[in-house]
């Protein structure tokens, strides 16, 4: 939906959605990797994998929040505003009306559960437990997928995201590995 002109000045948004893939990848792989490095870690550098992780799933959390901010070039809400102010058909604004309004409802519980509870505002309860971290399956995989269906809505096309580590790794394609093509 977004003209050429305006794909430019939204290259943050893209950039976001980038920086969300790669967080998530990380975020995933370091959970799903801790109990094969257990054995073979201290006690100390266990620790260090939980803090690291905790931090990365506050990071994934942040940039969702980003993503439904109001005024960024960022936000798909403004995103949105620039693209009402465009010839776009009404049925294209519907769905992405649509689309924003689910992706709003579904991260609701992660702005409450986590954003508000444990990183923007500390509450009485104070830090959660080390080990009470989001699942990856349950909390995030369908709401990367909402994400990457509104910003195919706003950019007007798919967008492919990955990473090359190096010449000799595999290409790291993030729409496969979260299925955002699906």
């Amino acid at each position: 939906m977004l003209t050429e002109s305006l794909k430019r000045d939204y290259i943050p948004l893209k950039g976001e959605m980038y920086q969300l893939c790669l967080s998530l990848y990380s975020y995933r792989e370091k959970l799903d990797n801790l109990g094969d490095r257990f054995p073979e870690g201290s006690r100390f550098y266990l620790l260090e994998e939980i803090t690291a992780i905790r931090a990365i799933s506050s990071e994934v959390i942040m940039h969702f929040c980003k993503l439904d901010e109001d005024k960024s070039k960022v936000s798909f809400h403004a995103a949105k505003k620039d693209i009402n102010k465009l010839s776009v058909s009404d049925s294209d604004k519907k769905l992405l009306n649509e689309g924003l309004k689910d992706f709003r409802k579904s991260i609701n519980s992660i702005k409450t559960k986590h954003r508000n509870r444990y990183i923007a505002h500390l509450t009485e309860d104070g830090y959660p437990d080390p080990f009470d971290l989001p699942n990856f399956e349950t909390e995030f995989q369908e709401l990367i997928r909402e994400a990457y269906k509104v910003f195919v809505l706003i950019w007007g096309a798919e967008v492919k995201f990955g990473f090359k580590v190096g010449s000799q790794e595999r290409f790291l394609d993030f729409n496969e590995e979260f299925l955002l093509n699906a």
